[in-house]
């Protein structure tokens, strides 16, 4: 079972797509992001990680997210979101979409 948020019954993951367009795979491991008809970011969920995925780089970045791994797919990197750092990560994805 996927990790729970300190303030809500919604699994990680649920909490930090509330609100966007995503399309989920069946198996419900890997959700993408789309702005329109563009991908924007992928959140995979873990047994026990959630990760977030950006296509590119948003500026600027929230202070309290590092954003690493970044490779020539996901060229803007990534982050494990956290109940922490869970609103860091909303405010990241929100610009995300804004940008494409």
């Amino acid at each position: 079972m996927p990790r729970k948020t300190t303030t809500t019954d919604k699994p990680l993951h649920v909490a930090l797509l509330d609100g966007f367009e995503v399309k989920s795979r069946a198996n419900g491991t890997v959700h993408t992001i789309k702005q329109g008809n563009a991908t924007v970011a992928e959140v995979c969920v873990g047994a026990k990680k959630v990760r977030l995925n950006l296509r590119s780089a948003s500026k600027p970045a929230p202070k309290n997210l590092k954003l690493d791994g970044k490779s020539k797919t996901w060229a803007g990197g990534g982050v494990v979101v956290t109940p922490e750092n869970l609103t860091a990560a909303r405010a990241l994805l929100a610009a995300a979409t804004n940008t494409v």
